[in-house]
C-alpha cells in the first residue's frame, strides 16, 4: 500500500516536471494564507519611544551545558492553534498576543545620536504606511532602537507567523546540536539518524544526503515551493513523502529551495537531542534571550515545522538579528560560537545573480554593503548589516493579504543611506 501511495504521489509531482525549479523564483515560498476566527489587533499606530537602557536579559544559558537552563515552555501549549483553525502545513495565519510586554528592555535613541538620518528613515516609513499589508518597521543601529513603527492595525506584542524567517532561527538551533555534540558532523548523512525513513529508498542517492546538505539547499530533491507542500500536506507522514520524493541532482550540487529540507532538519534535531525541536530551541537558544513563541505548529507526527508555522513578534525577531550582531553572546554569556554565526552568514552557494545562500540566510550586497537576510514570505524580514552595525526588521500581513514585498529597494534608497557616519 505504502508503495502505491508513493508512486502515486510520484506521478502527480511529475505532472509538474516542467516546473522542477528552473524556471522558479527560489526565493522564499508563499506559506498559505486564508479566513480564521483569529484575534483582531487594536488600531493604531504606535512611534518609537524612550525607555531606559538595559545590557541584558533574564534568561541566560551556557550553550556547552545542556543542564544549565532548564526552560519553563510548555510546547504542547504552543502547539495549540484556536478554534476552527486546522494543523496543516501553512495554517492560515491567525494573530496572538505576547504576554509580556519587553518595551523596557530595549535601549531608544534619537536617529541623530546613532549617526542615523532620521529624515530619511521618516521617508521610508511614508513609503511603507502607503502599502497596506507592512505591520512594522524596527531600524536598531549601535544596539539602539532609532525607529519602531506599527502600522495598519497591528500592536508591538501582536505575534504573527514569520514564515521562512523561521529557517534562519532553525540553522542556529541546528548550531547548538552541532556545538553540543548531538550532531558532531555536519557531513553525516540524515540516513543514519533517521534510518526508518531511508529504509526503501528508490535512489541509493539519498542515503548521501547529509546535515550540510539540507543547510545549504542541495538535498536535491524535487520540489515546486508553493505546489508540493499541498501534495505533502494530504500524506499521512510528512516526513516519509518528503524523503518518498524524486531526486533532480545529485546530493550537494544543486541549490533548489525546499521548505521540506528544513522540516527533515527538524526530525534530525529532534532524533539527534531526544528533544522536540520546540523544547530544545527554547531551551537553549529562544528562551535565553527573552522569546517564547507564541504558537509552533507539528506534523501528523508531532515533529514541530522546520521553516514554517513559528510565531514572534518584531521585537522577537530583533532579538534573534541582535544576537547575530553580538556573535552569538548575550548579556555577557556565549550562546552560540561566534564561528557558527559567521558561518551562517557565509556564501556557501549561488542562487541568482547577485544573490547567494548561506545557512538558511539569504546574501546580497546594497550599494557595497553585505546584507545577511531572514527572510521569510510576503515579508517577514531581518536584516543584518554588519558593516553598519545595523538591524533592520519589516513584517506583513499575511492573514488578510497574499504580499509580495522583499524590502530591498527601501534598503538602498533609504535605510542604507540614512547611515550617515
Amino acid at each position: 500500500m505504502r508503495q502505491f501511495v508513493v508512486c502515486c504521489f510520484a506521478l502527480f509531482l511529475s505532472a509538474c516536471s516542467c516546473q522542477d525549479g528552473s524556471d522558479q523564483d527560489s526565493r522564499p515560498g508563499r506559506d498559505d494564507t486564508g479566513p480564521s476566527d483569529s484575534h483582531p489587533a487594536d488600531s493604531g499606530d504606535t512611534d518609537g519611544h524612550s525607555g531606559d537602557s538595559h545590557s541584558g536579559d533574564s534568561h541566560s544559558g551556557d550553550s556547552g551545558d545542556t543542564d544549565t537552563f532548564v526552560s519553563a515552555v510548555d510546547c504542547e501549549g504552543i502547539h495549540a492553534l484556536p478554534k476552527g483553525v486546522e494543523h496543516t502545513f501553512y495554517e492560515t495565519n491567525p494573530t496572538f498576543v505576547e504576554p509580556v510586554d519587553d518595551s523596557a528592555w530595549w535601549t531608544y535613541a534619537q536617529p541623530s545620536e546613532q549617526g542615523v538620518d532620521g529624515a530619511l528613515l521618516e521617508q521610508a516609513y511614508q513609503e511603507l504606511e502607503a502599502i497596506p499589508f507592512v505591520t512594522s518597521f524596527i531600524v536598531m543601529r549601535h544596539e539602539a532602537i532609532v525607529m519602531e513603527r506599527y502600522l495598519h492595525g497591528k500592536q508591538a506584542l501582536d505575534s504573527d507567523a514569520v514564515h521562512s524567517s523561521s529557517k534562519s532561527i532553525l540553522a542556529d538551533v541546528v548550531g547548538l546540536a552541532h556545538h553540543q555534540g548531538h550532531l558532531p558532523d555536519l557531513d553525516q548523512p540524515i540516513a543514519q539518524i533517521l534510518p526508518s525513513y531511508f529504509d526503501e529508498v528508490d535512489d541509493p542517492r539519498k542515503l548521501d544526503i547529509t546535515i550540510r546538505h539540507l543547510l545549504t539547499m542541495t538535498a536535491g530533491f524535487r520540489w515546486v515551493e508553493d505546489f508540493t507542500e499541498y501534495a505533502i500536506d494530504d500524506s499521512d507522514d510528512w516526513l516519509q513523502a518528503i524523503v518518498d520524493l524524486p531526486l533532480v541532482a545529485d546530493p550537494g550540487s544543486e541549490f533548489e529551495y525546499c521548505t521540506g529540507q528544513t522540516h527533515l532538519a527538524s526530525a534530525v534535531i529532534t532524533a539527534a537531542t531526544g528533544m522536540s525541536t520546540c523544547e530544545y530551541a527554547h531551551r537553549y537558544l529562544l528562551e535565553p534571550i527573552g522569546v517564547t513563541a507564541e504558537h509552533w505548529g507539528r506534523d501528523p507526527q508531532g515533529i514541530f515545522h522546520g521553516g514554517c508555522n513559528l510565531y514572534l513578534t518584531p521585537r522577537e525577531l530583533l532579538r534573534f538579528g541582535l544576537l547575530h550582531m553580538r556573535d552569538g553572546v548575550w548579556d555577557g554569556v556565549s550562546i552560540l560560537p561566534a564561528s557558527w554565526i559567521s558561518s551562517t552568514e557565509q556564501w556557501h552557494t549561488d542562487v541568482d545573480e547577485g544573490w547567494g545562500y548561506g545557512y538558511w540566510f539569504w546574501l546580497t550586497n546594497i550599494r557595497g554593503h553585505d546584507v545577511a537576510t531572514a527572510w521569510g514570505y510576503g515579508g517577514q524580514l531581518v536584516y543584518l548589516i554588519r558593516d553598519l552595525d545595523m538591524v533592520v526588521v519589516i513584517t506583513t500581513n499575511t492573514h488578510d493579504y497574499n504580499p509580495d514585498y522583499d524590502g530591498y529597494g527601501l534598503l538602498r534608497e533609504y535605510v542604507i543611506p540614512a547611515a550617515t557616519d
